[in-house]
Protein backbone atom coordinates (compact mmCIF):
# COMPACT_ATOMS: atom_id res chain seq x y z
CA UNK A 1 0.00 0.00 0.00
CA UNK A 2 1.51 3.50 -1.35
CA UNK A 3 -0.16 7.10 -0.22
CA UNK A 4 0.96 10.26 -2.35
CA UNK A 5 0.66 13.74 -0.73
CA UNK A 6 -3.22 14.75 -0.88
CA UNK A 7 -3.96 17.96 -3.20
CA UNK A 8 -4.76 20.00 0.12
CA UNK A 9 -1.08 19.18 1.22
CA UNK A 10 1.01 20.09 -2.07
CA UNK A 11 -1.24 23.34 -2.69
CA UNK A 12 -0.03 24.65 1.08
CA UNK A 13 3.38 23.58 0.44
CA UNK A 14 2.92 25.46 -2.96
CA UNK A 15 1.54 28.62 -1.32
CA UNK A 16 4.84 28.28 1.60
CA UNK A 17 7.85 27.44 -0.39
CA UNK A 18 8.06 25.07 -3.31
CA UNK A 19 7.48 27.75 -5.77
CA UNK A 20 10.87 29.82 -5.07
CA UNK A 21 12.45 27.58 -3.96
CA UNK A 22 14.75 27.03 -0.47
CA UNK A 23 17.69 29.19 -2.03
CA UNK A 24 15.75 32.01 -2.75
CA UNK A 25 13.26 31.58 0.24
CA UNK A 26 16.25 31.25 2.31
CA UNK A 27 18.19 34.75 0.95
CA UNK A 28 14.47 36.41 0.81
CA UNK A 29 13.89 35.45 4.79
CA UNK A 30 17.55 36.66 5.54
CA UNK A 31 16.74 39.63 3.81
CA UNK A 32 13.37 40.00 5.98
CA UNK A 33 14.65 39.31 9.13
CA UNK A 34 18.13 41.39 9.03
CA UNK A 35 20.10 38.61 10.06
CA UNK A 36 22.83 35.94 8.50
CA UNK A 37 21.45 32.48 8.57
CA UNK A 38 24.41 29.98 10.14
CA UNK A 39 25.70 27.57 7.74
CA UNK A 40 23.75 24.76 9.52
CA UNK A 41 20.65 26.78 9.17
CA UNK A 42 21.62 27.16 5.58
CA UNK A 43 22.66 23.20 4.95
CA UNK A 44 19.12 22.20 6.75
CA UNK A 45 16.99 24.75 4.40
CA UNK A 46 18.99 22.88 1.55
CA UNK A 47 18.19 19.66 3.10
CA UNK A 48 14.80 20.32 3.09
CA UNK A 49 15.24 21.00 -0.23
CA UNK A 50 16.51 17.64 -1.37
CA UNK A 51 13.18 16.10 0.19
CA UNK A 52 10.89 18.94 -1.69
CA UNK A 53 12.19 17.32 -4.54
CA UNK A 54 10.79 13.78 -3.26
CA UNK A 55 6.84 15.20 -2.90
CA UNK A 56 4.61 13.62 -4.69
CA UNK A 57 6.74 10.44 -4.44
CA UNK A 58 4.79 7.21 -3.36
CA UNK A 59 5.16 6.87 0.41
CA UNK A 60 4.66 3.19 0.98
CA UNK A 61 2.58 2.43 4.20
CA UNK A 62 3.00 -0.34 6.98
CA UNK A 63 -0.26 -1.14 8.48
CA UNK A 64 -0.01 -0.12 12.27
CA UNK A 65 1.72 -2.47 14.39
CA UNK A 66 0.97 -3.88 17.69
CA UNK A 67 3.96 -6.53 17.70
CA UNK A 68 8.10 -6.38 16.41
CA UNK A 69 11.22 -7.49 16.64
CA UNK A 70 13.53 -5.31 17.88
CA UNK A 71 16.58 -7.80 17.72
CA UNK A 72 17.75 -11.11 17.17
CA UNK A 73 21.63 -11.18 17.63
CA UNK A 74 23.27 -14.51 16.78
CA UNK A 75 27.51 -15.38 17.77
CA UNK A 76 29.09 -18.57 18.19
CA UNK A 77 27.78 -19.32 21.46
CA UNK A 78 24.90 -16.82 22.27
CA UNK A 79 21.12 -15.59 20.84
CA UNK A 80 19.88 -12.66 22.35
CA UNK A 81 16.50 -11.37 21.22
CA UNK A 82 14.29 -8.34 22.46
CA UNK A 83 10.14 -7.88 20.95
CA UNK A 84 8.35 -5.60 21.74
CA UNK A 85 4.24 -5.53 21.87
CA UNK A 86 1.58 -3.70 22.73
CA UNK A 87 -1.59 -5.66 24.59
CA UNK A 88 -5.08 -4.49 24.38
CA UNK A 89 -4.78 -2.50 27.30
CA UNK A 90 -2.44 -0.26 25.80
CA UNK A 91 0.52 -1.30 27.73
CA UNK A 92 3.75 -1.52 26.08
CA UNK A 93 5.97 -4.88 26.94
CA UNK A 94 9.46 -6.10 25.85
CA UNK A 95 10.20 -9.51 25.97
CA UNK A 96 13.96 -10.36 26.14
CA UNK A 97 15.49 -14.18 25.41
CA UNK A 98 18.76 -14.94 25.94
CA UNK A 99 20.43 -18.32 25.31
CA UNK A 100 24.19 -20.22 25.43
CA UNK A 101 27.43 -19.16 27.53
CA UNK A 102 26.45 -15.66 28.55
CA UNK A 103 23.57 -16.23 30.30
CA UNK A 104 25.30 -19.57 32.11
CA UNK A 105 28.36 -17.59 33.06
CA UNK A 106 25.98 -15.00 34.21
CA UNK A 107 23.58 -16.38 35.40
CA UNK A 108 24.29 -20.07 36.41
CA UNK A 109 21.95 -21.38 33.49
CA UNK A 110 21.81 -20.85 29.84
CA UNK A 111 18.90 -19.44 29.52
CA UNK A 112 16.79 -16.67 30.94
CA UNK A 113 13.72 -14.51 29.85
CA UNK A 114 12.93 -11.26 30.88
CA UNK A 115 10.08 -8.58 30.75
CA UNK A 116 9.99 -4.79 30.98
CA UNK A 117 6.43 -3.44 31.00
CA UNK A 118 5.57 0.09 30.24
CA UNK A 119 2.01 1.38 31.68
CA UNK A 120 0.24 3.24 28.81
CA UNK A 121 -0.32 6.12 30.96
CA UNK A 122 3.98 6.28 30.46
CA UNK A 123 3.92 4.76 26.40
CA UNK A 124 3.72 8.05 25.03
CA UNK A 125 6.75 9.74 27.16
CA UNK A 126 8.74 6.30 26.33
CA UNK A 127 7.43 7.75 22.56
CA UNK A 128 8.56 11.11 22.49
CA UNK A 129 12.02 10.23 24.71
CA UNK A 130 12.62 8.13 22.53
CA UNK A 131 12.09 10.69 19.29
CA UNK A 132 14.05 12.80 20.82
CA UNK A 133 16.91 10.60 21.04
CA UNK A 134 16.75 9.30 17.28
CA UNK A 135 15.69 12.68 15.83
CA UNK A 136 17.16 15.11 18.42
CA UNK A 137 20.46 15.50 16.32
CA UNK A 138 18.52 16.79 12.77
CA UNK A 139 21.27 18.12 10.38
CA UNK A 140 21.69 17.18 6.30
CA UNK A 141 23.78 14.33 7.74
CA UNK A 142 21.39 13.20 9.94
CA UNK A 143 18.03 12.30 8.20
CA UNK A 144 15.47 14.08 9.05
CA UNK A 145 11.90 13.09 10.45
CA UNK A 146 10.06 12.67 6.97
CA UNK A 147 13.10 10.92 5.90
CA UNK A 148 12.36 8.30 8.79
CA UNK A 149 9.07 8.19 8.60
CA UNK A 150 9.43 7.38 4.71
CA UNK A 151 11.96 4.41 5.61
CA UNK A 152 10.07 3.18 7.82
CA UNK A 153 6.24 3.67 6.21
CA UNK A 154 4.81 5.63 8.34
CA UNK A 155 1.89 7.94 6.86
CA UNK A 156 2.05 11.52 7.89
CA UNK A 157 1.55 15.08 6.94
CA UNK A 158 3.93 17.61 6.54
CA UNK A 159 2.91 21.36 6.97
CA UNK A 160 5.97 24.04 6.03
CA UNK A 161 5.38 27.92 6.97
CA UNK A 162 7.88 30.68 6.07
Amino acid sequence: MTRKLTAAEIKQLEKTIAPQGFEKFAKEHKEKRKRDFNDEEIDTLLHLQKEMDMIGAEVPQIDPLTKIEIYRKKDEDNLFTLNAEIDSDGNLTLLGWDLGEFPEKTYGRDEYEYTYTIDAAYKDTLLLQLLKERLGESSPSNPSPSYFFKQSGIPYKLLVMP
